[in-house]
């Protein structure tokens, strides 16, 4: 048993006007998010028919091990929240 996870970003895509923006992290494709490039998927993942995952993210971090993706997002967040804390502007 799964958690339908996916049913969150469908209902903020739907009901939130864009006030909440979602990111998808993935690797393999059947990741919530990979739904962005559903058609690469099918393409090139093997099985991607069977196993991706239709279900779109506004962002999508894509990375050879989806954790990278998640530890570079994080790291970027760090990054950018020092610079603002020191004052700098990163735009």
């Amino acid at each position: 048993m799964m958690a339908p996870l996916d049913e969150l970003f469908l209902l903020a895509q739907q009901t939130t006007q864009g006030r909440v923006v979602t990111t998808g992290i993935g690797d393999g494709g059947n990741e919530v998010g990979m739904g962005k490039v559903i058609d690469a998927v099918h393409q090139h993942i093997n099985n991607g028919v069977s196993i991706g995952c239709t279900t779109p993210a506004d962002f999508l971090i894509t990375a050879s091990v989806s954790n990278w993706g998640g530890y570079a997002l994080a790291a970027a967040l760090a990054a950018e929240a020092l610079q603002k804390q020191r004052g700098i502007s990163s735009l």
